[in-house]
């Protein structure tokens, strides 16, 4: 990685205060959600207008948590799930209790394999917890 591309991408990771990370964090889980409910959509050939007519919002509103605009919230995903006749399955760790490898490869992210997929996460701190 050239030294111009660490600077970026270090400045891209500096956040001000923690409500900044905080923010960061949200959009990001948002993100993945919405990465996921636009996978089920393909899944069932459904598109958002579809979808928003089968859980009762606007398309617009869809589009929006597409695009992420907007972040997912709990009433969505309860409508998905109910609607839609699917489950979320979420899964909170404790950092602390993880076996992981150590490594200094990415500042403040942690990856976590799962089904040969990995998913990076903010960690405090400047290590990576690959698992």
């Amino acid at each position: 990685m050239s030294s111009k591309n660490k600077k970026d991408w270090d400045s891209l990771l500096a956040f001000e205060n923690e409500e900044e990370k905080i923010d960061f964090i949200s959009e990001t889980l948002s993100g993945i959600i919405a990465h996921k409910i636009e996978q089920l959509l393909q899944d069932r050939k459904m598109s958002k207008k579809d979808l928003a007519h089968k859980i009762g919002t606007s398309p617009s509103y869809i589009t929006q948590i597409m695009t992420g605009d907007k972040l997912v919230n709990m009433k969505l995903l309860a409508k998905i799930m109910y609607f839609l006749g699917v489950s979320i399955d979420l899964t909170i760790t404790d950092p602390e209790k993880l076996e992981c490898i150590i490594t200094d490869v990415k500042e403040n992210w942690k990856s976590s394999g799962k089904n040969k997929e990995q998913i990076w996460e903010m960690m405090p701190g400047n290590d990576i917890k690959a698992c």
